[in-house]
Order: C-alpha cells, then structure tokens, then sequence
C-alpha cells in the first residue's frame, strides 16, 4: 500500500513538474505581451494629450486659450470626459481605440509610429488651405516622434534620474545588492532546469529500456509461436507415416489371406480338372473353384505436400541439407507435391529476421531464384507475390520457375 502512494505522489509531481514546464514559457509570453501593451497605452495618452493640446489651441490668440479648460491626461476615459469641443472629442473617438496589433510581438516603435502618422494626416486634413496650421502640425509630428523616443527611453531603460526618484542612488549598496541578486535568481532558475532537464532524461532513459524489454520479450513469444506453427512439418511427415504403415499392413494383410487359401490346398496345381471328354460347351458349365479373395481397398490418405527449409547453394537446392524449421540461411520455403514428388513449389519465409541475408547478399542469394523490378536497396523485408517451381534433377532441385517478389 505504501508503495501504491509513493507512485501516486511521484505521479502527481510528475504532472506538475511537465505542467509548469509547459506553462512558465506561455506566462513569460503573457507577461511580455501585457507589459508591451502598458508601455503602447502609455505612451499612446502622452500622444494624444499632447495633439488635444494642439487642436484646443488652433490659431486662437495666446489669451483665449489660457481660458479654456486643459486637458485631464490621467487615462484616456479621463482624457474623453474633460474635452467639450466637438472636434477633439471626435480626434479621441477616433484614436483611443487604436492598437495595430496586426504588427506582431516586440514590434511596439513600429507601432507607436503608425499611430504618430495617422495622428499627422488626420489633423492635416482639418485644414489644408491655411498654411499656419498645416505648420503647427508639422511641428506637432517632430515633437510628437521626440515624445515617443524619449517615452520609450524613460520606460524601457531608467536613467539615474528615475534611480533618484525611487530614492535609491545609482551606486548604493542596495542598488549593487539588487543587481547581483539578479544574476542569482537566473542561476537557481537554470539550475531547476538542468535538474528538471535530468529527470526528463532519466525517466526517458527508463521507459527506452521498459520498451526494449517488452520488445525481446514480444519477439521471443513471436519466435516461438512462429516456430510452432513450423514444426507443425514435422508432424504431417509423422502423420503420412503413420498413414503409409497403415496402408502397408493392410497390404500385407490382403497377401497373407491370399497365402492362407493357396496353403489351404485350392492351389492352381490341385484344382481338380474336369474331364477331356467333356463337350466344350460342358466344360464352360463346370464348376469353377471358389474366386481368391481380393486385397481389401484402402483409401490413401496422405498429406498432399511435405514441407522443408532449403538453403541455396548456386542455383540449386541440395535435398541433403534441408531442415523442418528456417534459420537465417534456410530462408527458403519448399513445399514438395506428394502426388507429384519430382515437382515442389518455393516460396521465401515471411518472417523478416530470417530474410536479411538474401537481402544483404541478393546476387548471390536472391537473383537466382527470383524475380523482381527493383533492387532491394534499404529495403527491410520481401514480399512473396507469386510462388516459384521446383523440378528434381540428379538428387538436386532446380529452379523451373523463380519466385515473384517485391520489397518494401
């Protein structure tokens, strides 16, 4: 029982170790991605308050814009509620929800520029016949990129003048002690991943071995049953002798019935003779001795074929070397016709550990016994399509007709 939870726990301290694996890289993206987009709506607000700022003013006296109310540039909502003109109110309208996301990740100063230039060509377009304010605005688009740059430098890289106001000088001990405890997060945070990486390869390195154990061990279950089914040879040759003695000892039986009734005295020698005087016609009609009893029919029930392993030896295959099961050079299935001894069919053994010779070696051991298209180059096993012929010759089979294989 013990063990049963320990390999829960350790179960479950797998999940969570692969889990958060899997997860920390998609928090990394989420965090970059959302810091991205603070940066782009902060920097977008400076923009845009700075542009309300223009198009408040126009080409009003200095005075009467002192009356006017400013700008709330504390969020873009605050922004919107503080404007009552109606064309700034349609400028934010139009800008707040703009994002260009389109652009794609770390792509945020394309993106802050898109904006700063359709900003451009919408105020340009207000009014494009009065030269003081297509002025103005050219020079709203060099502030506005001057904005920009110095924006993105203020937030991505602080300067000392940030470090001040954080009331931590630039090289205070407690500035060095937060710099130097950086390198050591890093540290643990690699070390955690080597140690996880380790894990993931001894675990990995364990389940290779599990599989290659359950690999012997399916292939010797399948080596035997394969052997089985090959021996079943050996049986139908015990069978066909069985049916030969059978079929012999019935034969020897009918001949000593047929010994028994010639000792019996009914010999061709003692038949008694009917008399020469006889007309012939009379002697037709006599009596003939009793028939001799006929060999009782037996039925031959013997296997049709018999199988061997042959090995090829040139172009032959030599019956004195044949076995009942198949090794790696008797590669070649003979099946011999007992009706028809002097003709066997052949064909090679499916199973493929026992084919890496003829495919190691097809000149010498496949070319003269088959035919085939292509040359079995990688190939990891062949095909038998169509059977070949076997004739026997001089005590050696000959091939009448090669097999038809194919590989793959």
């Amino acid at each position: 029982m013990m063990q049963y939870y320990v390999g829960l726990c350790l179960c479950y301290a797998k999940i969570l170790l692969y889990g958060w694996l899997l997860l920390c890289p998609w928090l990394s993206w989420a965090q970059t991605e959302a810091a991205e987009e603070r940066v782009y709506e902060d920097i977008k607000l400076r923009l845009m308050c700075r542009a309300t700022q223009l198009l408040i003013k126009g080409t009003r006296p200095t005075g009467e814009v002192a009356e006017l109310p400013h700008p709330d540039c504390q969020s873009i909502r605050a922004l919107e509620a503080s404007l009552t003109e109606a064309r700034t109110q349609r400028f934010v309208a139009l800008f707040k929800d703009k994002y260009y996301r389109s652009y794609g990740r770390n792509k945020l100063r394309q993106r802050l520029d898109k904006l700063i230039d359709d900003m451009v060509a919408y105020l340009r377009s207000i009014d494009r016949n009065d030269a003081v304010w297509v002025e103005s605005v050219r020079v709203l688009a060099i502030e506005l990129r001057t904005l920009k740059d110095d924006s993105l430098y203020q937030i991505t890289q602080p300067n000392d003048s940030i470090q001040a106001q954080n009331n931590i000088p630039p090289h205070s001990p407690a500035r060095k002690q937060a710099q130097s405890s950086n390198p050591m997060i890093v540290y643990i945070i690699l070390l955690i991943l080597a140690a996880c990486a380790g894990f993931l390869a001894y675990q990995n390195q364990q389940l290779r071995k599990q599989l290659e154990g359950l690999e012997a061990d399916f292939q010797e279950k399948y080596s035997r049953l394969d052997n089985r089914l090959d021996t079943m040879t050996p049986i139908k040759e015990h069978k066909a002798l069985i049916l030969r003695v059978n079929y012999i000892s019935e034969q020897i039986n009918a001949q000593q019935q047929e010994l028994d009734y010639f000792l019996q005295g009914n010999t061709p020698a003692q038949k008694p003779q009917p008399p020469t005087d006889y007309p012939q016609e009379e002697q037709l009609k006599a009596t003939p001795q009793a028939p001799a009893p006929q060999p009782i029919e037996v039925l031959d029930l013997h296997p049709e074929r018999q199988v061997y392993y042959g090995a090829p030896q040139e172009d032959v295959f030599d019956s004195k070397r044949f076995l009942t099961e198949p090794d790696a050079l008797h590669c070649y299935k003979i099946e011999i016709d007992l009706q028809n001894p002097e003709l066997a069919s052949y064909t090679i053994v499916a199973r493929p550990e026992y084919q890496q010779q003829v495919l190691n070696h097809p000149e010498e051991l496949l070319s003269p016994f088959c035919e085939y298209t292509h040359q079995p180059e990688e190939a990891r096993r062949v095909l038998n399509l169509e059977p070949g012929t076997l004739e026997k010759q001089d005590g050696h089979w000959r091939v009448i007709k090669k097999i038809k294989v194919a590989f793959e």
